[in-house]
């Protein structure tokens, strides 16, 4: 006769077979991911770090460290619990974090040196995460707000995990694991495996094009809204829109300046003679514009139509007359960059 032995499995919520990875996202460009960048909560402005979870688990608790440089970010550990629950997660459009669905996220942050913090962040709740809250196994454990201290960095940003044992003495001796998920599962006993970020801004840009007889710019990156001025080379102001209008040729500077007072400065060269020929080829009308805008030119092979954020809303190829359909845009402005291999234009385009 054979026996047959059944072994029961009690108070352990769970049975790891394999690795649960818990990651940044190595490289985190904002230009790139702009739905992370600028958001706002309680008279604070930051950007918004996902960390991501790619397997199931029912977490109860969760602790984890984060090393980061507080001379470029800090984290806002007073907004951490409320910039992660739903109605604030669906009104940026992004996916919800679990841990802000229920329980509560807190954050200690601790001074290693000058160039070192150290954030603990902690989760509990009575109740596991449910796995209908995940997608395919996959889901965004929580959003990290980060500060920009200096906003006009343009270096990488290392966000890292770090048990906090910096010279041998911890930074915060009540989290000596880097990872820990229900006080079971840690980076240190290798059932975590995690991915450390590097976070780039959405650095302040701008182009100058010559459109018939005005100088027009366009603007990406940064944080709006901006200011403008041209001067000439003298440095005296001639003008504080973001187009302008010389009265002869020559050279100019053009300064765009964004909310956090990074700047973009471009020398820019105005051929009067030039204008006068260029405005006879292109054609944009009507301006302001209900449904669409026909463009007529023979010298231009492509179109971007681009808000006052920067980002592209519409592009596709020009012939000697094209339509472009506002579609779903809203009322505003927008720039229209018209361009072949060697040239390009912009101009300002107005729906209402």
């Amino acid at each position: 006769m054979k026996h047959f032995i059944f072994l029961i499995l009690l108070n352990f919520p769970f049975l790891v077979t394999s690795q649960v990875a818990i990651t940044f996202s190595d490289n985190f460009n904002l230009e790139d991911s702009y739905v992370y960048d600028n958001w706002e909560y309680s008279s604070q402005s930051f950007f918004v770090l996902p960390l991501s979870i790619n397997d199931f688990i029912p977490i109860e608790s969760y602790q984890f460290n984060v090393l980061y440089d507080p001379q470029v970010v800090q984290l806002d550990h007073n907004v951490i619990d409320a910039i992660n629950k739903e109605d604030i997660t669906s009104s940026y459009g992004v996916s919800n974090a679990v841990s802000g669905l229920q329980g509560n996220i807190s954050a200690e942050v601790f001074t290693v040196s000058a160039n070192q913090t150290l954030a603990t962040i902690s989760y509990s709740h009575s109740s596991p995460f449910l796995e209908e809250q995940f997608d395919n196994g996959y889901a965004v454990l929580v959003y990290l707000p980060f500060v920009k201290v200096n906003a006009c960095s343009k270096a990488p940003i290392s966000v890292s995990f770090s048990d906090g044992n910096i010279d041998g003495q911890y930074a915060n001796p009540n989290q000596i694991n880097a990872v820990i998920v229900n006080q079971t599962l840690t980076l240190e006993n290798g059932n975590i495996t995690t991915q450390d970020a590097f976070v780039n801004f959405n650095i302040l840009s701008a182009e100058v094009i010559q459109n018939g007889s005005t100088l027009e710019s366009s603007v990406n990156g940064g944080a709006p809204p901006y200011t403008f001025e041209w001067t000439d080379k003298m440095d005296e102001t001639l003008s504080t829109d973001s187009f302008f209008s010389p009265e002869q040729t020559g050279d100019y500077l053009f300064y765009v300046y964004d909310q956090n007072n990074c700047n973009s400065i471009l020398f820019v060269s105005y051929d009067q003679t030039a204008s006068i020929e260029e405005s006879a080829k292109l054609s944009i009308y009507p301006i302001p514009a209900k449904n669409y805008i026909e463009v007529s030119s023979s010298n231009y092979n492509y179109y971007k139509l681009i808000n006052i954020n920067g980002l592209t809303v519409d592009f596709g190829n020009l012939y000697q007359k094209t339509l472009i359909y506002r579609n779903e845009l809203p009322s505003g402005i927008y720039f229209l960059k018209l361009s072949n291999d060697s040239k390009q234009s912009i101009s300002k385009v107005v729906f209402h």
